[in-house]
């Protein structure tokens, strides 16, 4: 779903409409049973009515074989209703999941949220959005056979029957009033929830830094810290709805007590018969538990309302790239098979994180071109600007010549690819890690197979990252699992099945943010000999200050903060230039 404008309560209806039809099967199911339900009292005072009345025994037999037959009916409507709301529950949630996703993954950009509060969106606020669409049918069904009673009873007894209606409105409305406060509590509590979940995630990939600083400790108290503040916050919101539920009982039980005052006084009047007495404390009785569920709806609702406002705000995040071009002009541009992949030109591109000077510089459609900051931001920056993760306030960057502006996002993610330097990797076996790459650009609809061993370009990447080394090392060979996240490998070797990965898709332009800082120096330069060897004929942007991948650089870029970017060889540069020498050879 890219960037749009939708109100949570819109939200709340497509999860609605996503299952109509199951929607729809369990009201009318569960109003059925409800209904059922509610005829058993009346059905049971009718049988004690025959009972007592002389002369006609086979009444009484009709009545019970009614009573069981009503009996079945609400049974087998029961065990269908729950499997349709079921369905409408399970799908609702996975539709918004997969909302979400799309927002997410949009080439547009725009989502900055943390991993952890988007996990947390995609989980918690998406169930209970799926909750309520699943509890919605008995709902419905709880306010048909409210009504449903009160006709049943006014046709018994008048009085009756506007007390049990005046009391539901009175229910309804105060619940309403009720639940606000709830809303307001239920959003702050997955607010403090999804910053918890961040701070875990940051803390567990940070670890090892932690640790090396000595600052676990720091690491652990600032974790209690938001913990406690989010533990408050859910006893705060479960408060508040142990409050509305305490509200919904105190008034049912009420009710049910004026309901069982005034039945009592119109018996002993002789307004009621016995069988009526019966069948009106029955009903009576019966209608508080579709009550009950109309008071929790109201939470329900509250809290949907709130997961519903958090996870509209990532819908309708703006988008970053605003207006992709037409395919027109862009036909060329593509990681299909080139004698030569696209130029890659920034023109005067500023602000630049580290740099005080615009950035003018030209990278060429084959061989290995080397970039080196002084600053390890003006990398991070420049990475981010090519992948389009921004846009310069300044200046522009071109692909053969046509602006990024003019360019369709998909188009110039097949062109161009940016792998950064802590690239992620998705749980499975090797072969899977670098199928990922080869499925992802050419659009192979079949998964790789988990075991088998790389052919064409993914076997030339493999070999050129030294890749096919893990493979050889795991007991189980390229079916090896790398867990999640790749944490059953080693940090050289997740360097070296990422960089494997992105060659194998084999871009017209291809950026590499330091690819092999965990890898040891001799397998580093036979890396980078590889690799400048199998993209000769393509683009290749690595950004670095290691001496091995410079050495087999055909050009380096040197970004200096306070001047403009000076070009040259490897050599020529560590020859001419005292501030490039100090920041590859330190």
């Amino acid at each position: 779903m890219p960037a749009s404008s939708v109100s949570p309560a819109l939200l709340i209806q497509k999860t609605l409409g996503t299952r109509k039809t199951d929607l729809v099967l369990a009201t009318i199911l569960y109003s059925i049973h409800q209904l059922g339900e509610a005829l058993v009292p009346v059905i049971i005072g009718v049988a004690i009515g025959a009972a007592i009345e002389p002369g006609d025994p086979g009444a009484l037999i009709l009545w019970l074989a009614i009573l069981a037959a009503d009996f079945a009916m609400l049974s087998f409507a029961y065990r269908l209703g729950a499997r349709a709301s079921m369905r409408a529950k399970q799908h609702g949630e996975h539709a918004v999941r997969l909302w979400l996703s799309d927002r997410i993954l949009d080439p547009a950009g725009g989502v900055e949220a943390a991993p952890g509060e988007l996990l947390a969106r995609a989980d918690s606020d998406a169930g209970r959005l799926g909750a309520f669409a699943g509890m919605l049918a008995t709902t419905i069904a709880a306010a048909v056979v409210l009504l449903a009673s009160t006709v049943m009873l006014l046709a018994t007894s008048l009085p009756l029957g506007i007390v049990i209606l005046v009391g539901t409105v009175v229910l309804l409305v105060v619940l309403g009033m009720a639940a606000r406060p709830v809303q307001r509590r239920s959003r702050l509590e997955q607010d403090d929830r999804g910053r918890v979940i961040v701070l875990a995630e940051d803390l567990v990939r940070g670890l090892r830094v932690l640790r090396g600083l000595g600052a676990t400790r720091a690491g652990a108290r600032q974790y209690r810290d938001a913990s406690q503040r989010a533990l408050g916050t859910t006893l705060h919101a479960a408060s508040g709805a142990a409050t509305l539920t305490a509200i919904g009982t105190a008034l049912t039980g009420t009710y049910l007590a004026v309901i069982t005052i005034l039945g009592g006084y119109l018996a002993l009047t002789g307004t009621l018969t016995p069988g009526g007495l019966v069948a009106a404390l029955g009903l009576a009785r019966f209608v508080i538990g579709p009550m009950d569920t109309l008071a929790y709806a109201g939470t329900a609702l509250a809290r949907a309302r709130a997961s519903a406002e958090r996870i509209a705000a990532i819908l309708n995040a703006p988008a970053a790239r605003q207006g992709d071009g037409s395919s027109g002009g862009t036909g060329e541009t593509g990681g299909d098979a080139h004698a030569a992949g696209p130029d890659l030109s920034l023109h005067r591109v500023a602000p630049i994180a580290g740099s005080t000077e615009p950035l003018s510089v030209v990278f060429p459609g084959s061989g290995v071109t080397g970039v080196v900051a002084s600053n390890a931001a003006t990398a991070h920056e420049l990475t981010a600007l090519i992948a389009r993760e921004r846009v310069p306030e300044t200046g522009e960057i071109r692909l053969d010549g046509i602006a990024y502006a003019a360019l369709e996002s998909e188009r110039l993610r097949r062109a161009v690819l940016v792998s950064p330097h802590d690239a992620a990797l998705f749980a499975g076996t090797l072969a899977e890690a670098l199928g990922e790459g080869v499925s992802g650009v050419h659009s192979v609809p079949a998964t790789p197979a988990p075991h088998a061993a790389p052919t064409g370009q993914a076997a030339r990447a493999a070999h050129a990252a030294h890749a096919e080394e893990i493979a050889e090392q795991s007991t189980e060979g390229w079916a090896g699992d790398i867990g999640e996240r790749g944490g059953a490998l080693s940090g050289g070797q997740r360097q070296r099945l990422a960089l494997a990965r992105a060659l194998a898709t084999d871009p017209g332009m291809l950026v590499l943010h330091d690819p092999t800082t965990a890898v040891d120096a001799a397998t580093e330069q036979l890396i980078a000999e590889r690799v400048a060897a199998l993209r000769q004929d393509s683009g290749t942007i690595v950004f670095t200050t290691s001496p091995a991948w410079l050495a087999h650089c055909e050009r380096v870029v040197y970004l200096a903060a306070d001047s403009p970017a000076l070009t040259g060889t490897h050599a020529e540069l560590l020859a001419s230039n005292a501030h490039y020498r100090t920041a590859v050879l330190r």
